[in-house]
């Protein structure tokens, strides 16, 4: 992926930043002892900024 990336952006003049971000979180809940219930938590997003022409635009998404 980050070669692919490198390819589409080598003959860009622009500024152009791409961030990644990935998060789990894992909740447990007990009681006397004895698990009561458990999850697991997945989230995962890209953002991207872009100064083009002076003008900054910016875009985020979490489906990938």
């Amino acid at each position: 992926m980050r070669e692919f990336l490198k390819d589409c952006l080598k003959d860009e003049k622009d500024f152009i930043e791409l961030r990644y971000h990935k998060k789990e979180s894992l909740s447990v809940s007990a009681e006397k002892g004895r698990v009561e219930k458990s999850s697991l938590k997945k989230r995962m997003g890209i953002g991207i900024r872009v100064l083009s022409g002076g003008t900054w635009g910016f875009s985020s998404t979490n489906e990938l």
